[in-house]
């Protein structure tokens, strides 16, 4: 299923509707449908709007447990007191790989976010300056 956008206003509904709190289904391929623009800046848009718009966050999230793994890791070998482990050290990590998958998924939902709607605000540039060359 194909979501078409042939307008500002579907580019803003876009924007909004790429939230984390949002009710629309992320599923499908979005397609643009824009007058007087070539198709090789269609092309470029739609995969990037389609990276952006439908992106989970999970290879910021991975990255993020590789780097908390690494150094709790480091920690836990370099340690004065040797390497050991309690059973708090392993509910700390345990919280720590979860904490920080987390927050490496939001931030790369937010990041995603973000280029969305620069990507937005280009293609509304270009839309605007080919409606005021028109008129």
């Amino acid at each position: 299923m194909s979501t078409i956008l042939s307008s500002i206003t579907s580019l803003d509904r876009l924007v909004s509707a790429s939230g984390l709190t949002s009710k629309s289904p992320k599923t499908g391929k979005i397609k643009l449908e824009l007058p007087d623009i070539s198709s090789g800046d269609i092309k470029k848009w739609e995969d990037a709007i389609n990276r952006h718009y439908f992106a989970c966050g999970c290879p910021q999230g991975t990255l993020a447990i590789i780097i908390t793994l690494t150094f709790f890791g480091l920690y836990l070998f370099l340690r004065p007191s040797g390497f050991h482990i309690s059973g708090f050290e392993i509910a700390a990590g345990s919280g720590l790989f979860i904490i920080s998958g987390a927050l490496g998924k939001l931030i790369g939902i937010g990041l995603s976010r973000r280029k969305l709607r620069k990507i937005v605000f280009e293609i509304k540039g270009a839309l605007n300056d080919i409606s005021d060359r028109n008129h």
